[in-house]
């Protein structure tokens, strides 16, 4: 992903890398972010990305909106995080999330191996997907909070095109992404966001 997505955001007045790591920080000093070093405590292995925002702010008690984006969905434009920040703004959101439409008849596992039933649909009427709008899930790219990170009253969701939607968890997602960065990834003027950004 880069840092690119976040500089190149016209609504974030600073760009954060939260890390432990003294070669990572110098990479994200060489492009231009700044670094929060992380504590102990928020950065173990375990440690939630919550407990790291919670770890920023409590060191940097000034910041009242907060962009948390996640390097593990490295797929990316900055104006869809533009779009979240103008929400928080413009229209007074607690939070703005990324989210993907997917169009998935889901199941829930009743007695594991033996039986299902139907979470999202009426099996005796199957739905065609071009009939119904689908389920709105969580892609993982960014959240943006108040710094209280209030999650309750007015909150928003960005929609990110599914073909931009992979979190790298594994070496097959990383190969798949960097195919996805190479087709859909972002770069600096491209001719697709130029009506974006003019």
């Amino acid at each position: 992903m880069g840092l690119h997505p976040m500089l190149d955001c016209k609504k974030l007045t600073s760009v954060w890398v939260s890390t432990d790591d003294t070669e990572i920080a110098e990479v994200a000093l060489r492009y231009g972010a700044q670094v929060h070093y992380r504590d102990k405590k928020s950065a173990k292995d375990v440690s939630s990305s919550l407990v790291g925002v919670q770890d920023f702010l409590h060191k940097h008690p000034e910041i009242s909106i907060i962009a948390l984006v996640q390097c593990t969905s490295p797929c990316l434009l900055p104006m869809y995080l533009d779009r979240a920040c103008e929400m928080m703004l413009d229209q007074n959101y607690d939070s703005v999330f990324s989210v993907v439409r997917q169009k998935k008849l889901r199941w829930k596992e009743v007695k594991q191996g033996e039986s299902t039933e139907a979470l999202n649909f009426n099996p005796r009427q199957r739905p065609r997907q071009q009939d119904w709008d689908g389920e709105l899930v969580e892609s993982g790219h960014f959240y943006v909070s108040r710094a209280s990170l209030i999650r309750e009253n007015l909150c928003g969701y960005v929609e990110i095109p599914e073909e931009l939607c992979i979190e790298i968890d594994s070496e097959t997602d990383w190969i798949i992404a960097e195919k996805l960065l190479e087709l859909y990834g972002y770069k600096k003027n491209v001719n697709e966001l130029k009506e974006y950004y003019v």
